[in-house]
């Protein structure tokens, strides 16, 4: 546990975490194993971790990396809050060793030892203080670790703040360790009579001391209403990461006489801990195991991850609907459970896979979620033993891969592009302008969709303009739009920059209707109700979605009804994509009667296989594995008024008609032919 980290719940350990420094670096340090343990630690923090892995936490991750299997490195970072916000949190690290049992915003596993605060003394000490009620400390000279440290606060409670002399952490002490020296000194050159600090920290300088120092217990070890001298200390990683806490916890209860003698190798007191039990074995029968590798809540507004915090939520959710549904709503001798794996990051999606499907034996992962994270997963999973469900990402890119085992539940960006070619085209719009990102994918997509424009709709371009990622300015691409005369702008820019360029269109007088390319992020009621106002005088008044929770046609009414009413929210593309693809593993594992993923592979790719969703019988595309389906327009309201109430939510948009307009007979053969062909296809599966 580095020292920020200690200092994380402030008031209750607020001494550990003045102690300690790193600096950021990365390290491959244990034997290769099937996946990345990748741990954020101190790298001059002893005795819990330093660069040359001589901490007790190095040597506790090497044990728990060894029994897991995996391959051990670290993430080393100079301390601070930014150490949760932006390291563990945006997906560079996936642990840290050594945070207090139930750190806030944080998952924690079982706790492996607790440890008092001390008092420590020479042994040859007329006083043999073991309270903090003791008469003598009123005449005693008192040091202690740190300022605000519950033993300090403890003496200040008793009108005994006088008492200490010495405060020892502060600026320039690069660690624990090195702050406690200073108590041994002070002990030793008679300056106080007794130091006071954590335990690890006085165990550790006082078994590598020359001076004969007695440790004993601080108590009493609790205080009303809040104040505990003794911390029990665990292992931290993000919410979302269940799946991965419960497998640390069988790991820590299978090494967990040899992690408590590590402690002991440090001299690391120690409050009795009794050793955690197993989890309950499984059911018996067939388990199949999902792993849900998504972005979830990051806790902390300012983190760039948090963008995806929103679509990774729903996602999340619709997963866990559909193992509920599967359980209860099937007869059905199979069980499916999900295993849920958090995010931030496209390297921590590719860890996370690696790490279930060498730890947890995963039939399927399904994610895509965030930038980068679909192509990510599919190259983790390209050997194709597992398989794997894109929820997230429309790219061309992922798809000319033709990775066997990937497949598609969200619409590919040539699908979006010629559906909202033929919507438009139906309704007399012809000339466009299509703005786009200067860079090669930016390039692409504006290529498929003046295709989309002249092949599938009819019509004509009537200009382009490129521009930069997080442009601030859109001045002169606007203008270039109003000299156009085009009918309809096509903005291929993502999320933010969609919300920049409309806002700022609004001072101009073009009267082009904006059509705003979809990604996961702008079919939430969140987005549409961040741009409602421009649908009133910037023309963005209709929106493209996989999905829309105001379907009230048969089945998809029930599922709309069933997932607002269980979880409060409206059911976005992402809640609606991830549920899908749980019902379809679970569907192909049972028509198919294996978990074999090449029998998996030859059942979905079928012709005679198809899923009832959206109202009719879809199945997947054999040449790019794309699953065929209709999307929605909706029409934004602009005059609606953004609340917490699931009817505030949904009142933002309604349903406005649906791409191919008809999906009657051979409503089969039309949905597969929205998109790329076999023929358009790079790698020509």
């Amino acid at each position: 546990m580095t020292r920020g980290m200690r200092r994380g719940l402030a008031r209750a350990l607020p001494t550990i975490a003045c102690a300690l420094a790193l600096s950021l670096s990365f390290a491959g340090l244990a034997a290769d194993g099937d996946w990345e343990m990748r741990v954020c630690a101190d790298p001059d923090g002893m005795p819990f971790s330093n660069r040359d892995l001589e901490g007790y936490e190095n040597r506790i991750a090497a044990v728990l990396a060894e029994e897991l299997g995996a391959t051990l490195t670290y993430d080393w970072f100079t301390q601070g809050p930014d150490m949760v916000n932006f390291h563990l949190r945006e997906g560079q690290c996936d642990l840290i060793i050594g945070v207090p049992d139930g750190y806030e915003d944080l998952l924690t596993t079982v706790a492996y030892y607790r440890s008092p605060y001390v008092f420590l003394y020479p042994t040859d000490s007329e006083h043999k203080v073991t309270s903090l009620d003791d008469p003598a400390l009123a005449e005693m000279r008192i040091g202690v670790q740190a300022v605000g440290i519950p033993p300090h606060q403890g003496l200040i409670n008793r009108g005994l703040g006088h008492t200490v002399v010495r405060r020892f952490a502060g600026p320039g002490l690069t660690n624990a360790a090195a702050s406690f020296e200073q108590v041994v000194d002070a002990l030793a050159n008679e300056e106080i009579d007794v130091g006071i600090a954590w335990g690890p920290v006085a165990g550790y300088v006082a078994e590598r001391s020359d001076v004969d120092l007695e440790i004993t217990p601080v108590t009493p070890e609790f205080e009303p209403p809040f104040l505990t001298m003794v911390f029990a200390m665990a292992i931290g990683m993000r919410p979302g990461d269940e799946s991965f806490r419960d497998r640390l916890d069988v790991a820590l209860v299978n090494r967990w006489q040899e992690i408590q003698a590590i402690l002991g190798d440090y001299g690391v007191p120690t409050a009795p801990l009794p050793t955690p039990t197993l989890p309950a074995d499984e059911p018996s029968g067939t388990v199949v195991r999902v792993g849900v590798v998504i972005p979830g809540t990051t806790g902390h507004s300012r983190i760039r991850a948090s963008i995806n915090d929103l679509v990774g939520d729903a996602a999340r959710m619709g997963a866990l609907m559909a193992e509920s549904d599967i359980a209860n709503l099937e007869a059905v001798e199979n069980t499916l459970k999900v295993l849920p794996a958090s995010s931030p990051s496209a390297e921590a999606a590719f860890r996370a896979a690696e790490r279930l499907v060498a730890t947890e034996e995963v039939t399927a992962i399904v994610g895509g979620l965030g930038d980068g994270q679909a192509e990510r997963l599919s190259e983790a999973l390209a050997a194709g033993e597992v398989l794997f469900f894109n929820i997230g990402s429309p790219s061309m890119a992922l798809r000319e891969l033709c990775n066997p085992a990937t497949f598609h539940i969200e619409p590919s960006a040539a699908m979006y592009l010629d559906a909202l070619a033929e919507w438009y085209s139906e309704r007399g719009m012809e000339s466009w302008f299509v703005v786009h990102e200067d860079n090669p994918a930016g390039e692409a997509l504006r290529e498929r969709a003046v295709r989309a424009i002249e092949s599938h709709g009819g019509g004509e371009l009537a200009g382009t303009a490129a521009t930069t990622i997080e442009q601030p300015v859109y001045s002169a691409e606007i203008s270039e739009l109003e000299v156009s005369g085009a009918d309809v702008v096509l903005l291929l820019l993502g999320p933010a920059d969609q919300i920049a360029f409309v806002s700022q269109q609004q001072s101009f007088a073009s009267g082009a209707i904006v059509a705003m390319y979809p990604h996961p992020i702008t079919q939430t009621r969140d987005f549409i109700a961040a741009t409602s106002d421009a649908a009133r005088d910037g023309g963005a008044d209709q929106r493209m979605m996989s999905w829309e929770t105001t379907l009230e046609e048969g089945a998809m009414g029930v599922l709309n009804e069933r997932y607002t009413s269980r979880w409060g929210q409206p059911m976005d593309t992402p809640a609606w994509s991830s549920y899908q693809a749980i019902r379809i593993v679970d569907q192909a594992v049972r028509d198919s009667d294996s978990d074999d993923s090449a029998a998996l592979v030859a059942y979905l790719e079928s012709p005679d296989t198809s899923f009832e969703a959206k109202g009719l019988e879809l199945s997947f595309r054999p040449w790019d594995h794309q699953l065929g389906q209709p999307l929605y327009v909706v029409d934004v309201n602009p005059d609606a008024q953004w609340g917490t109430n699931l009817s505030q939510m949904v009142a933002f948009a309604e349903l406005a008609g649906t791409v191919p307009s008809e999906l009657g007979d051979g409503a089969r053969e039309r949905l597969l032919a929205l998109g790329d062909d076999e023929e358009a296809l790079a790698c020509r599966r």
